[in-house]
């Protein structure tokens, strides 16, 4: 099994998505992403095409562009092509140590990676630039680098792309405490005729400028095709790529395929078999261009049979998969009120050669408390699917759920990886009833008991940015920055609101966005729709939808701009009526949905939502001027309108749209005492005899 140190990986594409780790066991053991939280790549695919090297294989069409095919991995988005300095490869340095020990089971051994391809380095001076303070030997790499080695794992790193000057190798692969301890991989062409193979020109050389004599200062360790490299790209393509990093994960994949032949055989015995028995080139010997030559797997694979007896290839004679697990099946579930359970049903196949007879199966939510399930009976034939409907276990509640199932293994299994399969969904909140109005503006962020963040390509999404708003004040508001958001391929990201359960006769949801013009490319721009959900989502009622020229609340074009005066802001206000929803079941609720569809545009704010639930007609809006100060308040605030003299009822909302004060009647000038409430945010709304209300946010102290 690979770890793959690098931009990250696309996980749907079909030569390396299978093959993935993510996709049978937890989270936190298989991905660890500075970045994102889920797996994703780079624009570029780095990471996509150095996995696909290692050991990608696209079995639709027997497409092998990896050199150890059927190899698992686990991967971490760390490096990337932007120069950092020291302190972020110290950074770097806790993704080794999350290498030895991935699942956080210090009595585990089979999710420690074999090898880690680390097809990236630092220039110990970028750009020349004499604020960058990056050490050219970084001494608190030794440790750890050690202790990797220590613990069996081969440490393959590129040697760089700054050649062909001398002492041009990379950093931190400059450094060696053994002949084997950092292996930097130079370049060669492999595309010309047999036994040529000249070094790139972009291949960095030794010697290595660190402490050391002989050996240790010779770099790279060895070579390999690293120019016109044809690997995966994106999420089902492919291309051909040169540099160093392409030429690593073919010691990588090397690595996995003579583990496989020698399973008790540590990275180190490997990385020593490889680098003595290389096929010299260039200068007779070891030297600073070629190392000590191209590797020679085979002859690799002679030198470690003269020690040690080579394993033959497994018998897939017993071998029990979760082929997948049905349910829960959809990206994103409704919660009832009171807890939630999902009862799983996984899809078992037995890939083997002989039936098997009964399974334990394992399973728990997020880590959770983990639920047995036995079944002594069921006899899974050969090259059959079956399904197993397990008992329910209670979801972990709104936001994130991970469901992994795990059958226990039996004796001589083929593969264990295949055990276990993971499930994971976004559980939204409980309906909130009993509400008169809801309103949010994000001051507080995204709760995961109010909204639903759903990504689905686990690209750029929904956040929260600090912006002048409407009002003319600073605060949050939910933000799209799709400037940064490439390709422009259309993805649909969704701001999912709370499930409310209020049947009325008329709704009405207001907001207030913001939009620039990026450019006077008509190309670069988005679009922002807002619908209603309703049967938990399954169906849903489009409101209101504008993109370009109709979107723009500034139409002066300037990148990546935020608002700078409150005029910049639009408000919309919708109306709809239950029987607008058709065949909608209320008693589950309706709920705001806000999708921004990329098209690499400008940044897309949205702020002071509010849904009112109303009788006949909705109020109209007061034209008149209200007052409410001070604000923010700690123990009382005053109430002053313009216009005719007239009575109002004050209601107090919290940001749930609970009614937290409710004075029946007031006149111009009234002080109300507010110092029961905690401190927070709140919703203040003035209700006139005309029928006129006016809506304004009050912050307690």
């Amino acid at each position: 099994m690979a770890m793959i140190l690098d931009g990250g990986v696309w996980p749907e594409h079909p030569a390396v998505g299978e093959r993935f780790l993510y996709q049978m066991l937890p989270a936190a053991q298989t991905w660890l992403g500075i970045n994102s939280p889920a797996p994703t790549d780079e624009p570029g695919s780095h990471g996509t095409h150095v996995t696909g090297t290692v050991l990608g294989l696209e079995q639709a069409t027997n497409d092998t562009i990896g050199v150890a095919p059927g190899a698992h991995f686990i991967a971490c988005n760390y490096a990337n092509d932007v120069i950092f300095p020291e302190q972020v490869l110290a950074d770097y340095m806790a993704a080794f140590e999350w290498a030895l020990n991935p699942d956080g089971d210090e009595d585990t051994v089979d999710d420690v990676p074999d090898v880690i391809n680390n097809s990236w380095s630092f220039n110990p001076d970028p750009l020349g630039l004499p604020q960058w303070s990056m050490p050219p030997c970084p001494a608190f790499v030794v440790p750890i680098f050690n202790a990797v080695e220590a613990a069996g794992i081969a440490n393959v790193f590129s040697a760089g792309n700054n050649g062909p000057g001398q002492m041009t190798i990379g950093v931190p692969q400059n450094t060696n405490t053994g002949l084997v301890n950092t292996f930097a991989v130079g370049a060669v062409n492999g595309n010309l005729p047999e036994d040529d193979f000249p070094i790139a020109v972009f291949s960095s050389r030794g010697p290595g400028f660190c402490d050391g004599e002989g050996s240790l200062l010779i770099k790279p360790e060895v070579v390999a095709p690293g120019v016109g490299v044809r690997s995966a790209i994106g999420s089902g393509d492919y291309a051909f790529a040169s540099g160093t990093s392409m030429a690593s994960p073919h010691v990588s994949g090397a690595v996995l395929l003579l583990k496989e032949a020698f399973p008790e055989v540590t990275g180190e015995e490997i990385l020593l078999a490889l680098y003595h028995s290389a096929t010299d080139l260039g200068e007779p010997g070891e030297d600073n261009t070629y190392g000590m030559g191209l590797i020679n797997v085979k002859a690799a694979f002679d030198q470690l049979a003269e020690t040690h007896d080579p394993v033959p290839p497994a018998q897939n004679d017993f071998d029990l998969e979760i082929l997948t697990i049905a349910e829960p099946s959809a990206p994103w579930r409704c919660s009832a009120a009171g807890a939630s359970e999902v009862e799983p049903v996984i899809v078992v196949r037995n890939a083997g050669t002989d039936p098997v007879t009964g399974i334990t199966v394992e399973y728990r939510i997020n880590g959770g408390e983990t639920s047995v399930y036995e079944d002594p009976g069921t006899v899974f034939a050969p090259d059959t699917d079956t399904e197993v409907a397990l008992p329910s276990v209670e979801t972990a509640g709104p936001g994130k759920n991970e469901l992994h199932a795990r059958i226990v293994p039996f004796e001589n299994e083929y593969d264990l990886f295949n055990n276990n399969a993971v499930k994971r969904w976004l559980q939204k909140s409980a309906p909130q009833d009993d509400l008169l109005t809801f309103f949010e503006d994000f001051e507080n962020g995204f709760g995961p008991e109010l909204w639903t963040v759903y990504n689905p390509d686990n690209d750029i999404t929904w956040d929260t940015a600090l912006v002048v708003q409407s009002d003319g004040s600073v605060g949050y508001a939910a933000w799209m920055r799709f400037g940064n958001y490439a390709p422009a391929a259309g993805q649909e990201d969704l701001l999912i609101g709370p499930s409310i359960i209020d049947p009325a006769e008329d709704y009405t949801l207001t907001f207030d966005y913001y939009y620039r013009r990026r450019t006077n490319n008509p190309n670069n721009f988005d679009t922002l729709s807002v619908a209603i959900g309703y049967n938990c989502g399954e169906e849903k009622l489009e409101l209101w939808r504008k993109g370009g020229e109709e979107l723009y609340t500034n139409d002066v074009h300037f990148p990546n701009a935020f608002p700078e005066t409150a005029d910049e802001w639009a408000s919309v206000s919708l109306t709809f009526s239950p029987q607008d929803l058709e065949g909608a079941n209320l008693t589950q609720g309706i709920f705001p949905i806000f999708t921004g569809h990329n098209r690499r545009g400008n940044n897309l704010l949205v702020d002071n939502i509010q849904l009112d639930f109303t009788s006949g007609t909705a109020p109209t809006l007061a034209e008149r001027e209200v007052r409410l100060f001070p604000n923010p308040a700690s123990t009382a605030v005053r109430t002053e309108w313009d216009g005719v003299q007239s009575n109002a009822q004050l209601n107090v909302y919290d940001l749930r749209g609970r009614t937290v004060l409710q004075v029946a009647v007031i006149s111009s000038g009234a002080v109300t005492d507010i110092s029961a409430l905690s401190p927070g945010v709140y919703l203040t709304e003035l209700v006139f005899d005309s029928g006129e209300r006016s809506i304004k946010k009050l912050v307690k102290q």
